[in-house]
């Protein structure tokens, strides 16, 4: 299903003129494609931007360009504030819906880990896969059921149901989620003696 982003087409390019647009809530954004050789300079509301990213930022979207039609794309990169984690730029890239496409895609863990309640940690190794499919068959998220898995227990990419129509990309044996043992008492109080008695000596060593 895809989602409608309104965009308005730009000319000013400096400095103070990409300053003025995010100044007035707008993100500053360029759109690529077969159809578009050298990319489209737009920009987007950013309120509208934000909660298309936060219901799904893989989605495809059908770009409202002024009075130029609609154009269904996917966000292909996006820049923003390292501190403020605010959105500064973004690459919308066009794309055929007739023509398969990659994404990524993240994956949701369902269930409560058996190894968890016998008290072991779940630890998860990569939150999302990448996958091929056809712009309409693509999904927004996968989930895996990690309930099974025991104490020293992983789970791959190949464990992931896809729906009809996608391929996953991602190496299958690519561990998801694991659960590993946790740390005995006795180890962690060894460890920490040992680390006293080092620093001991080397205070000791300190006073010779």
């Amino acid at each position: 299903m895809s989602i409608q982003l309104k965009a308005e087409l730009r000319s000013g390019k400096t400095r103070s003129a990409i300053r003025g647009l995010r100044n007035g809530g707008r993100v500053p954004a360029s759109v690529y494609g077969k159809k578009i050789s050298s990319g489209e300079s737009i920009s987007v509301e950013e309120k509208e931007l934000g909660a298309l990213l936060r219901k799904n930022p893989h989605a495809v979207i059908d770009l409202v360009i002024g009075d130029k039609g609609t154009q269904p794309v996917i966000i292909s990169e996006m820049q923003r504030d390292k501190m403020s984690g605010k959105v500064l730029h973004v690459d919308f890239h066009q794309i055929s819906m007739d023509e398969p496409i990659t994404s990524s895609l993240p994956v949701e863990l369902a269930g409560t880990a058996v190894g968890v309640k016998e008290g072991g940690i779940l630890t998860v190794e990569n939150y999302q896969v990448e996958v091929r499919c056809l712009p309409r068959d693509l999904p927004a998220g996968l989930t895996v059921d990690v309930s099974e898995l025991g104490i020293g227990d992983s789970i791959h990419a190949s464990a992931i149901q896809l729906p009809p129509g996608v391929e996953l990309m991602t190496e299958p044996t690519d561990v998801i989620a694991l659960v590993v043992a946790p740390q005995k008492a006795d180890e962690s109080d060894a460890g920490e003696e040992k680390a006293d008695s080092e620093e001991a000596s080397a205070a000791e060593e300190g006073k010779e």
